[in-house]
């Protein structure tokens, strides 16, 4: 990046660094491209968000990193699902009380089918 590297620069398939450094939980690398200007909101072609992707694998580094630099943790994708839901569903509870002191909010609603995961979401907040 000292050399002039695009944080921002998309790969072939369209992925930005910071996708794949969230994806591999990679949480001192999404700090240094946040720093370095990559965006705490990118949204892939899918439709997620990276935080969605960081809580979605348990990345409790990654997510904390992600909303230190104002990633927003009520972002949809387009079943209207958030990252908060992705924790949840996966049982991510470290990353459900972070998601949930950053301001993310357990009470929005997704599609019908996806009422397992407002479940699971009961149990983890719980400790069940």
């Amino acid at each position: 990046m000292k050399a002039g590297a695009d944080v921002r620069r998309e790969n072939r398939y369209g992925v930005a660094p910071i996708s794949l450094a969230a994806t591999n939980g990679n949480g001192p690398l999404v700090e240094l491209l946040l720093d370095s200007g990559a965006d705490p909101n990118r949204v892939s072609e899918g439709g997620e968000t990276v935080l969605m992707t960081a809580a979605y694998t348990g990345s409790l580094g990654v997510v904390e990193a992600l909303l230190r630099h104002n990633a927003d943790p009520n972002a949809t994708e387009h079943r209207n699902q958030t990252a908060l839901m992705w924790a949840a569903a996966e049982g991510h509870a470290s990353v459900v009380d972070a998601l949930i002191d950053a301001g993310a909010m357990s009470t929005q609603s997704c599609t019908p089918v996806l009422l397992p995961c407002f479940l699971l979401f009961e149990r983890v907040a719980l400790g069940c």
